[in-house]
């Protein structure tokens, strides 16, 4: 996600304008996969009036599905909107999932072609397969890997790839024993398997949303996720390896190794290869939102291509595939341009929630069609009956599997608990993956009606079930485990911002008063249309800790302001709690390290700071912030300063070399020092509201420790002007221009948003100015820095 750093009006209107331009080539998409769609498996005669009609039939059909595919946004944003506007708590795929059974069950009185609507919603009911994962999956998985935290999944990559592969294998079988030994259907070993395999194919996307809008551990999300990501590949490779044994094809146990490797691994490297030229494509082009969002879209749909095509021969798992692609896109976000970055994360944003609002809505109308369409295959008394006792017994499997994996759960990533292993058994949600498994089973000629049917039933039931209870009660839950409590400490740091809130709103209103436009304004009824943001804290739940008892009156915020009776709605009070020394010292610390995150997000979207600059800034936060540790930050900004063995060994062998790579070096160590110095000035600016937060004791130890790493950096940067002054000079040299460039950048957007220059001149002058932002700066590499042992700077 994106700092929330105010933007300038015109890369807003840039956005938005982009934005449009995206739909349109979304919608453009759509035309050339949906026309295919309808077409179906239609043949033209070779008698010419033949031919004729089919094209013509073929373009109403395709008409009728582009309207149809338009018809079910419109659907989905009313329903989105509503759901906002009632404050419906059930998730948002949930209802489009109910609106698509719902419809679906109107078109079962009907017969398809009875009406146009009738025709064009049989087009998605029939939908191949095939079709619907090659153009939703990629566009659902690259999103996710995305727009995940890197930082996070790269911690609990242990645990979720235990999840999805362990894991998943532990569920398939014990779902194929249910299959064998309570299902009343004769399967074979090779049929349960194949049961099993699509069943281990979670879909949390309800859950992990559910999670996200109200503000639990964002750990536990990207875990769910996580896990999610990789065992939808997993669960892909065993269902096309059980298929080959279900339709009598015998592999050796070497061959069913060498397949699996194949598509799982070859299937990441893959990924992980084609993301290569399109990461070095994007890093080659400045400020061009279009082309760089192109790029990425495009690179999404190719890579997934590629991998599953057999016209290629690489024959690996697409799935996969994209899950390696998202991530290394995720974690060299940065070789996106400034510019295009809010572009692409707004597009991709936009494209999956276009891509849930389908697919839940296909998904819900191929449900009712599959699961209530005469079929002899199919006893409904019978089969309803044990589609409810699988899903009890799913999460009594997700259960066991949990549980046995708990221990090495809870010694990886950020640890395990048995709250957080509810949560995990209980979001096991099953989605648009697994129903379209089942749907390729079904289609296929070489596996028995009967199976197949009988499989189809309970996957679809299965997704209906955990989507309508499991994704509508998981608050519920979450609340039931504890998991949606707060600590003392960060209520109190939200309070505290909610004073701040309410000052300011209360200064602006004093002064709004005596302006004469104001004077006459209702201000009853102004108080009433002012947010009451003591409502959320409500449902926020505190934990008993000892030491520092801390109680906030009324009194005590009414004091904060000039005169009570301009006070524009009532104060909070804040539930009296007690919060100890250490847990303040924490908190306060993680804020002021939140704080240097923006920080540095700030000064590289003024362009004060290089790509890797960022990069490695922002991953060292998000380590100082899972312990809360302003050490662990400066320590990994330190560590630049040092020269490896590796740079010794090249000393030795090619001076050449390691000079220019010691220039590189030392040149972004000064970067990060300067960096992290700037950053620590933020505690200046907020101090007031810290010192409020927390005793004063707290703060000013807080303080303290910040004026030592303050000298520690300064004391970096004095030993780069002493050792090394030509390099020195260079720095100073590049960060002059980098500040007067985005100086001037910012003139311009604001010249052009007062009038006094038009469109074409702005692009003219930005045009001018993207290509000296595009220059190297070459610094002055005759002085090499010293390589004695005094080169290896450490502080005592």
């Amino acid at each position: 996600g994106l700092s929330p750093i105010r933007r300038t009006c015109c890369r807003k209107q840039l956005a938005y304008r982009q934005g449009a331009q995206n739909i349109k080539m979304l919608l453009g998409l759509a035309s050339l996969y949906l026309p295919t769609v309808a077409a179906g498996g239609s043949t033209n005669s070779t008698n010419g009036t033949e031919v004729h009609h089919d094209s013509h039939d073929e373009h109403n059909s395709g008409g009728l599905a582009i309207f149809f595919f338009a018809l079910v946004l419109v659907l989905g944003v009313v329903t989105h909107t509503i759901a906002e506007w009632i404050s419906l708590p059930i998730p948002y795929t949930v209802l489009m999932l109910i609106l698509g059974m719902l419809i679906g069950a109107s078109n079962l009185q009907g017969g398809p072609g009875d009406n146009w609507f009738h025709e064009a919603m049989d087009m998605y009911a029939t939908i191949d397969p095939h079709l619907l994962l090659g153009i939703f999956l990629p566009a659902l998985i690259f999103e996710s890997a995305f727009s995940s935290s890197f930082h996070i999944i790269k911690r609990e990559l242990g645990q979720a790839l235990l999840l999805a592969g362990p894991g998943v294998a532990i569920s398939m079988i014990l779902a194929a024993v249910v299959g064998v030994y309570i299902f009343p259907y004769n399967w074979s070993w090779w049929a349960a398997l194949v049961f099993g395999s699509i069943l281990s194919a979670t879909d949390p996307v309800a859950v992990v949303a559910l999670l996200r809008e109200l503000g639990v551990s964002k750990k536990l999300a990207t875990l769910i996720e996580g896990e999610s990501l990789f065992n939808d590949g997993t669960a892909y490779v065993m269902f096309l390896v059980w298929r080959e044994f279900l339709v009598g094809d015998e592999l050796a146990v070497w061959e069913i190794i060498t397949l699996m490797l194949r598509l799982a691994i070859g299937g990441i490297v893959f990924g992980i290869l084609f993301s290569i030229p399109a990461l070095l494509w994007l890093w080659s082009i400045y400020a061009n939102p279009a082309i760089e969002t192109t790029i990425t879209f495009a690179t999404a749909y190719l890579c997934f291509w590629f991998a599953e095509s057999h016209e290629t021969g690489i024959h690996v798992s697409g799935v996969l595939a994209i899950v390696a692609l998202g991530l290394m896109f995720n974690r060299f976000k940065y070789f996106i341009s400034i510019q295009a970055e809010e572009t692409v994360h707004h597009f991709w944003e936009m494209v999956g929630f276009i891509a849930n609002t389908l697919i839940f809505f296909i998904s819900g109308v191929v449900v009712v069609q599959r699961m209530f369409a005469d079929n002899p295959n199919i006893q409904l008394g019978r089969d309803f009956l044990f589609l409810f006792i699988l899903y009890v017994l799913i999460h009594v499997i997700r259960g066991f599997t949990v549980l046995v994996l708990g221990y090495p759960l809870a010694k990886m990533g950020y640890g395990f608990n048995w709250p957080m292993g509810i949560v995990l058994v209980w979001g096991g949600l099953r989605g648009a993956v697994g129903l379209a498994l089942a749907l390729m089973l079904d289609l296929d000629d070489e596996v028995p009606d009967a199976i197949s049917d009988q499989i189809l039933f309970h996957v679809a039931g299965i997704v209906v079930l955990t989507l309508l209870i499991n994704g509508s009660t998981t608050g519920t839950v979450l609340g039931w485990v504890g998991l949606r409590k707060i600590k003392p400490s960060k209520l109190r740091a939200y309070l505290k911002a909610v004073e701040a809130i309410k000052a300011e709103s209360e200064r602006k209103a004093i002064s709004m008063r005596s302006e004469k436009m104001f004077q006459m304004a209702d201000w009853d009824l102004v108080r009433r249309y002012l947010p009451q943001y003591e409502h959320k804290t409500r449902d926020l739940a505190l934990a008993k800790v000892k030491e520092i008892p801390f109680h906030l009156e009324d009194n005590d915020i009414i004091n904060m302001f000039k005169d009570t009776k301009e006070l524009p709605y009532p104060p909070v009070r804040a539930p009296s709690s007690i919060v100890s020394r250490d847990d303040l010292k924490c908190e306060l610390t993680h804020r002021l390290l939140t704080a240097m995150s923006a920080h540095f997000s700030e000064a590289y979207e003024e362009g004060q700071l290089s790509r890797n600059a960022i990069s490695i800034l922002n991953e060292a936060a998000e380590t100082a912030l899972d312990t809360d540790s302003l050490d662990v930050l400066w320590k990994t900004i330190d560590r630049y300063f040092e020269v490896s063995p590796m740079m010794t060994f090249l000393t030795s062998c090619w001076p050449w070399l390691a000079n220019k790579l010691y220039l590189f070096e030392f040149q972004l160590a000064v970067e990060l020092a300067v960096a992290f110095l700037h950053a620590l000035h933020v505690i200046e600016k907020v101090d007031t509201l810290f010192e409020q937060f927390a005793d004063h004791e707290v703060y000013e130890e807080m303080v303290k420790e910040v004026e030592e790493y303050r000298e520690k950096a300064i004391i970096r940067w004095d030993q780069v002007e002493t050792d090394f002054p030509n390099l020195y000079n260079s720095m100073q040299t590049l960060f002059a221009i980098r500040r007067l460039l985005e100086s001037e950048k910012r003139a311009i957007n604001k010249l052009h948003v007062k009038g006094i220059i038009d469109e074409n001149e702005k692009l003219k002058l930005q045009d001018a100015l993207a290509r000296q932002m595009c220059g190297k700066i070459r610094h002055n590499q005759r002085e090499q820095p010293k390589r004695t042992t005094e080169t290896k700077w450490k502080l005592q």
